[in-house]
């Protein structure tokens, strides 16, 4: 997983799970980096993730 985000700057993760919703979901982690920050970023494709 790690090196699908250092190599194409987004992986796939399933079975994510948030604590204020008590609900598992999935959905794609975004890495951004200008050089400077890293950053992170949650894109959900309801496709993929069935939402």
């Amino acid at each position: 997983m790690a090196e699908a985000l250092l190599k194409d700057g987004k992986t796939f993760v399933s079975g994510m799970y948030s604590e204020k919703t008590g609900k598992s979901y999935s959905a794609y982690l975004v890495l951004t980096d200008d050089g400077q920050k890293s950053s992170y970023a949650l894109e959900f494709d309801r496709e993929k993730t069935g939402a």
